[in-house]
């Protein structure tokens, strides 16, 4: 798994090697060097992990260019797009750690900003590009160009000319010099939607230069500020963009500060005691399709709640993707055991030594050890997750007493359990162990040759059956060799504790 994920990487950065500047969309607030930046570091990223191999360090660089994109403006390019997806991709590949919540999560966010993000098609895992395809489908997202222009363009092109020109200008800073800070508070704003905010500031020569503007901000209930800078648009004009997913609650405090050389304070526009106060509304409604249900690519973790409420109500429409996934398991193979024989037992058909078994039956003549039925063990179960299962077993197995001097000598068990099992690893995992519990009943029994006259004979167990079983699986993710032992104790009859191994195949549809 780590060798197909060292040349997964390598692929992907050849992929963003090659890839010409040309293809690459660019957003209005992005500047070029910008971009180039980001390009750099995106690539810088997965060369360092093809070089040592670790997955945290190829993480935290890749953060590291979200962060730089989102203050430099460059949220709505493909090279952002791109970084998403890789990110996503190490989550789903990670040896250690793996999260395909988070990794799902990445692909969808990586997927609405820019439909054309694509992985190697030569050296690419096959489950990553289903899940890829999967989630542009659900989304109805479609890279229909040739280039990756195609995007951010065709976004536009819907809008209208007049309102990208207009969003153009709306950040073009054409007033006159001010002497002190400008920022005007929005009375309100809607709650799940992103908020910008933006300030005008004086930038004079000297110990008066501005080196930084910060918003500094808290949701309702919270006690401490998140810092989160300002991005220099144009002029004298500053602009942030706080995440929508930070936007909830009925306020939204705040307070900004401008900050010079030497981290000199220069001007401050509220303050952590009085902070500025905006009244938050109704969220607004979103089309299913455009809904970023992640606005904070950083912090997946707040969006899981989202995720599993969108499988719940595309559950009907997504049936057959989710088919793709084995959802039965089924088992069947041979067993064999052993349980333990005490003196106050009394075996089936043997002529009775005294009169304590009664009509018939024997007591053993010492504590111990006997051989249980040849059989069958049969397992049909489903997956409630990738790991759990919840299955109905069976074992059917007999013995022989060679005390019976009429009918059948064979004597048969038979039993069924409610069976509850936790498997390691994933499906496609060579080797999966695993471990449950069994409930059930029925009965079995086990064979006991008497000496001097070296004939066998059999006790039966019955009627309660529990307890702890495990074992381990090897092959693919539909066929596979299994071997496990259930630990048994049966009881009220003639109580004992059984060991049972079985062997045979498991299937998994």
């Amino acid at each position: 798994m780590f060798k197909k994920a060292i040349g997964m990487t390598a692929a992907l950065l050849m992929l963003v090697m090659a890839l010409p500047a040309s293809g690459w969309a660019q957003s209005d607030d992005c500047s070029p060097r910008a971009l180039k930046k980001l390009k750099r570091m995106h690539k810088a990223s997965l060369s360092d992990f093809f070089e040592t191999g670790e997955f945290d360090m190829a993480q935290r660089t890749l953060k590291k260019a979200i962060v730089f994109a989102r203050e430099e403006g460059c949220d709505a390019t493909l090279e952002y797009a791109q970084i998403l997806l890789d990110l996503g991709i190490f989550y789903f590949t990670d040896p250690n750690n793996p999260d395909k919540d988070q990794g799902r999560l990445m692909f969808k966010k990586a997927v609405k900003v820019n439909a054309c993000v694509r992985i190697n098609p030569d050296l690419s895992d096959p489950h990553i590009e289903k899940e890829l395809k999967k989630i542009k489908r659900r989304l109805g997202r479609k890279c229909t160009g040739t280039s990756s222009e195609e995007t951010d363009s065709s976004r536009k092109s819907e809008e209208g000319s007049s309102s990208a020109v207009q969003v153009v200008q709306e950040d073009v800073d054409e007033g006159p010099a001010p002497k002190k800070l400008e920022h005007e508070v929005p009375d309100e704003a809607p709650q799940l939607s992103p908020l910008v905010l933006k300030v005008r500031v004086p930038n004079k020569a000297g110990r008066y230069k501005v080196k930084k503007v910060i918003l500094y901000y808290r949701r309702a209930g919270q006690s401490d500020y998140t810092a989160l800078p300002f991005r220099h648009v144009d002029g004298y004009l500053w602009k942030v963009k706080v995440p929508a997913s930070d936007v909830k609650g009925s306020v939204f405090q705040y307070y900004i500060t401008v900050m010079g050389p030497g981290s000199k304070l220069l001007y401050a526009n509220g303050n952590s005691g009085s902070p500025n106060i905006v009244s938050l509304t109704e969220p607004v409604k979103k089309p299913q399709a455009e809904e970023d249900e992640c606005d904070d690519p950083l912090h997946p973790e707040k969006c899981k709640d989202n995720e599993k409420s969108e499988k719940k109500e595309s559950s009907d429409s997504d049936e057959d993707e989710s088919s793709d996934e084995p959802s039965i398991l089924f088992s069947l193979g041979g067993r064999i055991g052993a349980g333990f024989l005490t003196e106050s037992m009394c075996s089936t058909s043997a002529v009775p030594a005294d009169s304590e078994c009664g009509d018939m039956g024997r007591h053993p003549n010492t504590p111990g050890f006997a051989m249980g039925e040849y059989g069958v063990n049969l397992l049909v179960g489903y997956f409630m997750n990738e790991n759990f299962v919840l299955g109905l077993e069976g074992k059917l197995g007999m013995l022989k007493s060679d005390f019976v001097t009429e009918g059948s000598p064979w004597a048969i068990g038979g039993s069924g359990y409610l069976n509850m099992s936790w498997f390691t690893g994933e499906m496609k995992d060579v080797f999966r162990g695993f471990f449950g519990f069994m409930l059930g009943g029925g009965m079995l029994f086990h064979s006991l040759t008497f000496d001097p006259e070296g004939k066998a004979d059999t006790f039966m167990h019955g009627w309660i059956i529990l307890g702890p079983t495990m074992g381990i699986s090897v092959g693919s993710e539909h066929a596979r060799f299994y071997g496990k032992m259930d630990a048994l104790l049966i009881f009220p009859e003639n109580t004992t504790f059984h060991i049972d191994v079985s062997f045979g195949g498991m299937f998994t549809f």
